[in-house]
C-alpha cells in the first residue's frame, strides 16, 4: 500500500511494496530539508512508527528545496548523489542500488 503522510515541512510518501520512502522539501521556509535531514529522519522514523511502519531496509530518497531528487542512507547517514529532477528516476537508481 502506499502511503502519503503529513509532516509541517515536507511531503513524506512511503511505497510499502517496493520499500521506497519519498520526502519532498515543500520551500515553507526555515531550514532546508537536506541541512536539516537529522532531524526530517528522526521525525519520519517518528511518524511511521505511530502508524505501525518500521522503515528499516526501506530506501529514503529526497527532493531539495533546488528541485533536485537525491537518495539518504539511512545506516551511513550519508547523501547519495542521484542528482535527478524526476522523482521516478530517483526511485530507479535507489531499487538499482539495493
Amino acid at each position: 500500500m502506499d502511503r502519503i503522510l503529513s509532516a509541517p515541512n515536507y511531503r513524506l510518501d512511503v511505497f510499502d511494496e517496493i520499500k521506497i520512502i519519498s520526502i519532498e522539501d515543500l520551500n515553507t521556509g526555515g531550514i532546508s530539508l537536506t541541512n536539516n535531514i537529522e532531524s526530517v529522519m528522526q521525525d519520519v522514523r517518528e511518524i511511521c512508527l505511530k502508524i505501525g511502519l518500521k522503515i528499516d531496509g526501506f530506501q529514503i530518497i529526497y527532493k531539495d528545496s533546488m528541485g533536485i531528487w537525491d537518495g539518504f542512507g539511512q545506516n551511513s547517514e550519508t547523501f547519495i548523489p542521484y542528482q535527478e529532477t524526476c522523482r521516478h528516476c530517483a526511485i530507479n537508481k535507489a531499487i538499482q542500488k539495493n
